[in-house]
C-alpha cells in the first residue's frame, strides 16, 4: 500500500511540474513589443455587415460606381482664308468677243495662279458677311472726293489703289481719302503692265509709288495691285521684295466698260458673296461710279453684309 501511495505521489508531481513548463514557455504579454497603429482607413471599426443583394447593387448611382470617362471630341481646325476662293464674277454687254474671251481666261488662270501663291495674291476675303470696296486709278479731283464722301457718309471705309503720278497731282486728294479713315495703296506709278518689266524695273516702279504716298500720309504701303490684274511670277518675287502683297478682286463691276450706275450696281448685288472684293475705278470717267456708291452700300447693308477695308477683311498690314 505504502508503494502504491509513493507511485501516486509521484506522478502528481510530474503532471504538476508538466504544467508549469508548459505555461513558462508562452511569453508574457507584458513581453510583447509594441505594434505601431495602423492608419484608421484599415482599422476602421468593425461593424454589422448588410446582406449584399442584387437589388441593393442596382440602385447605388452610378455616379458612385465608377468615374465618368470624358468623351473626347477631335478637334476641327478652322479652314485657312486662302482656302475659301470664289470665282471671279461681273459681265458688261459693251465687250467685244474678243475681249470676253480674253477676260474670261484671266479669270480662270489667275484663281489657279493665286491658290499657288496663297500667302502672298488675294482674290477674296475669308468666307465671313464681310466685303471691301476698292478704288483702282485714281485720284481724281471730282469723283474720287465724292465717292470718299459718300464712303464717310455712310460710315465704310474704302481702299484706293493709286497710281503714283496722279497722286503726285493730286495730293490733297490722297490726304482727304487717307484722314477720312479709308486705306491708300499702291498701284504702280504710271499704271504699266509689269509682267513686260524686269525685276529691278517692277522694284523701282512700286518704291517710286511708295514714296510718293508716304510723302504725303507719312505711311508706306504694304499692299499693291498690279494694272489690270496682270500679274506673273517676276511680279509676286519683285513685291515681295519690296515688301507687299498683291490684292486683285472677285467682283468686277466693269465700271470702265459698261459705265451706267444701274449696271454697276447689278453686277454687284447679284452676285454678292462673303469675302468678296469688288472692283470699281475713281477717275475722271467713272461719274457712274460715284453715283453708284451709295446706292450700293445701302443694298448690301440692307443684306447685313459688313463694308470693310483691307486690311480688316484679309487680316493683313495695310502699311509696312
Amino acid at each position: 500500500m505504502n508503494n502504491k501511495f509513493t507511485f501516486l505521489l509521484v506522478l502528481a508531481n510530474m503532471v504538476w511540474l508538466g504544467g508549469c513548463f508548459y505555461h513558462s514557455s508562452e511569453p508574457s504579454i507584458a513581453s510583447i513589443p509594441s505594434i505601431p497603429s495602423i492608419p484608421s482607413l484599415i482599422s476602421e471599426p468593425s461593424v454589422t455587415a448588410a446582406p449584399i443583394t442584387a437589388s441593393a447593387v442596382l440602385s447605388i448611382p452610378a455616379a458612385q460606381t465608377a468615374l465618368p470617362i470624358p468623351e473626347e471630341t477631335p478637334a476641327q481646325p478652322e479652314p485657312e482664308p486662302s482656302e475659301y476662293m470664289l470665282e471671279i464674277k461681273g459681265k458688261s454687254n459693251q465687250l467685244t468677243p474678243k475681249a470676253l474671251k480674253s477676260m474670261t481666261e484671266w479669270r480662270e488662270n489667275i484663281i489657279t495662279f493665286a491658290r499657288k501663291h496663297r500667302d502672298s495674291v488675294y482674290i477674296n476675303g475669308p468666307d465671313r458677311n464681310r466685303v471691301a470696296l476698292t478704288f483702282d486709278d485714281g485720284p481724281d479731283n471730282v469723283n474720287t472726293p465724292a465717292i470718299i464722301d459718300s464712303l464717310k457718309k455712310y460710315g465704310v471705309k474704302g481702299s484706293f489703289f493709286f497710281v503714283g503720278e496722279m497722286a503726285k497731282i493730286y495730293p490733297g486728294v490722297v490726304r482727304h481719302a487717307f484722314d477720312n479713315g479709308n486705306l491708300v495703296l499702291n498701284h504702280s506709278y504710271k499704271h504699266d503692265n509689269l509682267t513686260q518689266k524686269t525685276n529691278h524695273q517692277i522694284q523701282a516702279d512700286l518704291n517710286q509709288t511708295d514714296k510718293i504716298i508716304e510723302d504725303i500720309i507719312g505711311k508706306k504701303p504694304a499692299l499693291m495691285r498690279s494694272p489690270y490684274g496682270d500679274t506673273d511670277e517676276k511680279v509676286v518675287a519683285a513685291a515681295t521684295e519690296t515688301g507687299h502683297k498683291i490684292v486683285l478682286w472677285s467682283i468686277d463691276t466693269l465700271d470702265w466698260s459698261q459705265r451706267e450706275s444701274d449696271n454697276i450696281v447689278h453686277n454687284v448685288i447679284d452676285n454678292i458673296r462673303n469675302g468678296d472684293i469688288i472692283l470699281m475705278h475713281s477717275t475722271s470717267r467713272t461719274n457712274e461710279t460715284a453715283k453708284a456708291v451709295p446706292i450700293m452700300i445701302e443694298e448690301l447693308q440692307k443684306r447685313n453684309y459688313d463694308i470693310v477695308d483691307l486690311e480688316t477683311l484679309l487680316n493683313v498690314q495695310a502699311y509696312q
